[in-house]
Formats: C-alpha cells, structure tokens, sequence
C-alpha cells in the first residue's frame, strides 16, 4: 500500500525533473491575464512620463500658412479700375528650446506680384514677380527661468504612477506565488490524510479478518456491525478526500500546467532590518505624498507672481530690432473666500500626509516585531518536527529489532513506519510555511517575489 501511494505523490523526490517551485510560480505568471493587464499598465505610465519629457525637450517645426496681413493664398480685388490678383505663403521655422528656455522662430513670407517702387527706395531683389520679407524672434518666458511656473508635483506624480504600477505587478506576483503554495501545501495535506486513512482502513479491516477468522465472532453482533460501520465510513471518508487531491491536482494543472512538483527544499528567511523602513511601500508613498504637497504649496505661491514674457524681434528687410517686456498679472477683488479656502486645503493635506507618513514608519517597526514572532514561532517548529522525526525514526529502529526477537508483530512495525512517513509530510508542509514567510518579509520592503523563491 505504501508502494502505491508513492507512485501518486503530488511531490517527487528531487532530481527526477519535477517543476520546483520556482517553475511552478513562473508558469503561473506566464498565464495570468491579470498580471499581464498590469505590465501593460507599466508601459503605458512610461509612456506617458515620456512625453511630457518630450514636451519639455527640444524640438523643431516647420510652419506653412498663408499671409497674415494678405489677403491669402491666392486672392483677387475688383475696383472701378479692373480686376488684381494676389497670391502669398508664409514659411517659418520654429525652435522650442528645452525647459526652461523659450522659443526662437524665424518666418520668411512671400507675395505677389510685387508693388512698384516709384520713388526707388525699395531694393531691387523685393520687385518684380514677388516681394519676400524675412524676419526672425525669440521669446523667453521669465517666470520658467525663475522657476514660478514649476510643474515638479505633476511630473512626480507622474514618476511615482510608474513605481506604484511595478509595485502591483510585483504584488501580483506574490499573490500568485501564495496561490501555488496553498495549491501545493493543500496537496501535501491531502496526501497525508490519505496516507492516514489508508493505514486506519487497513487496520480496520484487520480487525474485521482476526476477529471474523479467529475469533469466529457472531457478525450479526453489536460489536461487529459497529465495526464494520467504521470500515465502511473509513472507506467513504478516503474516497472523498481522493476526490478532493484529484480536484487539487487539476487546479495546479489549470494555473500551472503541472500536476506535479519537485520536493520543496528548505528556503532562506531573510528578516528585514530597521533600516529598511526607506523601502517600505507604505513609507514611500507617504514620503512622495509630502513631497508631492510642499511642491503644491510652493506652485501655489508662484501663482500670485505676474507672468513676464521678454520678446526680442528683427527684420531682415528694414534691418531693425525691436525687444520688449510684457506681463499678465490677475489679482482677484472678491472670490467668496475661494482664496483662503485652497490655501487651507492645500496645507491640510500637507499635514495628513505628515501623519500618513509617520503611520507608516510605526506600521513597518510593528510589522517588523510581528516578523520577528513569526520567525522565532517557526524556528521552534522546526525544532519540534526535527526532534519528533529523530525519536520516530529511533523507534522503527527499536520495533525492527523487537519483530526480530518476536516481541512484536507485522503491525506494529508498519505502524511505527507510517508515523515516520506521516512526519515526511509534515516537513514539506513547514517548508511551505517558511516560503509563504519569506515572501511575506518580502512583501514588507516590496522586494522582487521571484527572487525571494529562487535558492542561493
């Protein structure tokens, strides 16, 4: 019977090419949909972080219009003196400087036909079939030189949507990897109480042979009924605890592609230090969260400077300069109190994110003492099944000797050997206990899942 079982075992000893754990979370990565919604997510933040870098960067345009003082493109006049037709295009060249420097732009536009010239001032290269006229500009807005116009919230609210949707694609992950360890640990448990009711099934119906055989014992009997009753619920209640491995098997198979895995070996516990605490997702939100609100007060200050824009012209044809200063300043009379309102909401929120972060660095220090429980808890754990092994296996040993000498029977010896094999499955159900530790620990400074399953 023991035989048998190990031929069904949803684990295998090491080396005979089973999927590790490892392999078995990766498989279930590479068909979760959810995960793969996610990763997409990242991308798409990136994209989006991109461009606005972009937008701040250098870039070149070209400009093709018609005339802004003409007529058009193409344009006719009719007067008492007849009919004139006019035609026209404006070309221009436009630098956007990278933030926080302006524009330079330059635009040359041409018409025609060209005026007469009757008093001879005008060059000679502007008459005949068309008139060019070509000049070129720059603007500068001060306030981006003074840094009053800061976007800096916005684009770390932008950088910090990319750490966040990592942060869930990880989280993902990990959930996925809880999922494969309940997966299996449910397998292990259910092999066990099936190892178990196999040996109570086979004890029973020994009984029923020696007491039916030997002892010749009425079955119509109380006593033997009775017996035969927990046979028969001994066989029924091994018959659905087969049927739930068979439905553990094949939701392992469905979320992995396997209905079986490598014996899971005994992984590293790393316990997070105080330090830390920098890398706790929670502190770091709250962090970025007060920095996020200093820069909205800050932009918010800017905001009652007046916008000054230096402008800077010259034209090529009269060969003359012009530069100038303007500005655009809106100070509200009366705003219901608006004013006063945002400046308040504005320094609330500063001080709730003083509090989230401060509630995030306690979470983390109590998470910490909870980890330190748990490890301790699990390193007497494994001490206790250690020691319960040692003196199981000594007491095979002992009884082997006793069948030797005939103290004891066939059954004891096979009882005392299945209590060994019960405590096998008992170390694999704690080393799933340790992995589900270790990503948990993980999860505290939101380290990479994968990596918390993969040996040294």
């Amino acid at each position: 019977m023991v035989l048998a079982l190990v031929a069904v075992r949803g684990w295998a000893q090491a080396g005979d090419g089973a999927p590790g754990l490892e392999q078995l979370v990766r498989e279930a990565m590479a068909r979760d949909t959810v995960l793969q919604q996610r990763q997409l997510e990242v991308s798409n933040r990136q994209r989006g972080v991109a461009m606005e870098v972009a937008g701040k960067g250098f870039a070149l345009a070209l400009r093709l219009s018609d005339p802004e003082e003409e007529a058009g493109l193409v344009g006719v006049t009719v007067d008492e003196e007849g009919a004139e037709f006019g035609f026209g295009v404006a070309a221009g060249v436009t630098a956007n400087l990278p933030h926080p420097f302006g524009s330079v732009s330059t635009t040359a536009t041409v018409t025609g036909p060209a005026d007469e010239d009757p008093d001879g001032e005008t060059p000679a290269w502007e008459l005949g079939p068309v008139a060019v006229k070509l000049s070129s500009g720059v603007e500068q807005p001060l306030g981006s030189l003074l840094g009053l116009d800061a976007t800096d919230a916005d684009d770390l609210e932008a950088s910090h949507g990319v750490v966040q949707a990592r942060r869930a694609v990880r989280a993902r992950a990990r959930a996925l990897a809880n999922a494969v360890l309940d997966r299996v640990a449910a397998i292990i448990d259910g092999e066990k109480a099936e190892r178990r009711a196999l040996f109570d099934l086979e004890e029973l119906e020994a009984e029923v042979v020696r007491r039916r055989e030997v002892f010749e014992e009425n079955e119509d009997s109380h006593s033997f009924q009775s017996l035969l009753f927990e046979v028969e619920q001994e066989r029924r209640g091994l018959e659905t605890t087969r049927l739930h491995l068979r439905e553990e098997r094949a939701a392992l198979e469905r979320d992995t592609g396997f209905s079986r895995f490598g014996e899971l070996a005994e992984g590293p516990v790393s316990m997070p230090l105080a330090s830390d605490v920098e890398f706790s997702p929670d502190v770091i939100d709250a962090t970025v969260g007060l920095r996020v609100s200093d820069l909205r007060i800050r932009e918010d200050d800017n905001s009652q400077w007046p916008e000054v824009t230096f402008g800077a012209d010259y034209d090529w044809n009269e060969v003359t300069f012009s530069a100038g200063v303007g500005f655009n300043l809106i100070v509200p009379i009366v705003d219901g109190g608006l004013r006063a309102l945002q400046r308040e909401r504005l320094a609330s929120g500063r001080t709730g994110a003083e509090l989230a972060a401060t509630v995030a660095r306690r979470e983390f220090a109590d998470a910490l003492i909870q980890a330190e429980r748990d490890i301790r808890d699990l390193e007497y754990a494994t001490w206790e099944l250690r020691e319960r092994t040692r003196l199981a296996t000594l007491r095979v040993d002992e009884v082997r000797e006793s069948l030797a000498a005939g103290v004891v029977t066939d059954a004891d010896v096979t009882r005392a050997e299945v209590a060994l094999e019960l405590l096998d499955f008992d170390a694999q159900l704690l080393r799933a206990r340790r992995w589900r530790l270790a990503l948990a620990l993980g999860a505290l400074i939101d380290a990479d899942p994968l990596a918390a399953l993969t040996l040294p």
